[in-house]
């Protein structure tokens, strides 16, 4: 097991993290976690569904909830629904972005590394979520891919 401490613990901890928020959409808490080296410049700005991926999708899973993004698209000729995000607890200790009315928030690193902690004692793997209708991976750290096949359009 490797130990690390202080600042280059802390950096380490912040760019897990920044890892987590992109993975979950969320450009803004990512650019707040990161120095100008890092890429911070590359999740700041404009932010749009189109240009990229934009935490805008919350799901229950496996009885868990989850925050992230998803992506519909067509495999073998099946309209496919993939969901990728972050467990809500994990998350909302590292969302920065500004809310109306709301004071402004910072990432609070520890409690993420704490979540994180809890997280590895839990429930991981892939699993079938009957309710969800496809399959569902949850990692060590809170992460999770989701894909089920969705309907086609009424016209197809």
């Amino acid at each position: 097991m490797l130990i690390v401490c202080g600042r280059c613990g802390r950096s380490l901890a912040r760019v897990g993290a920044a890892g987590l928020t992109a993975f979950a959409g969320d450009g803004e808490s990512t650019a707040a976690l990161l120095n100008t080296r890092q890429g911070k410049d590359f999740f700041q700005g404009f932010a749009h569904a189109s240009a990229g991926s934009v935490q805008d999708a919350r799901y229950t899973l496996l009885g868990e909830e989850f925050e992230g993004t998803d992506h519909v698209f067509r495999l073998n000729g099946e309209r496919v629904q993939a969901f990728s995000g972050v467990a809500k607890d994990i998350l909302n200790a590292l969302v920065t972005r500004k809310e109306p009315g709301r004071p402004e928030r910072h990432a609070d690193v520890a409690a993420y590394r704490q979540r994180v902690h809890e997280w590895k004692a839990g429930r991981h793997g892939t699993f079938w979520d009957h309710k969800w209708g496809g399959v569902v991976s949850i990692s060590h750290d809170g992460t999770v891919l989701a894909m089920r096949q969705i309907p086609p359009f009424h016209d197809e």
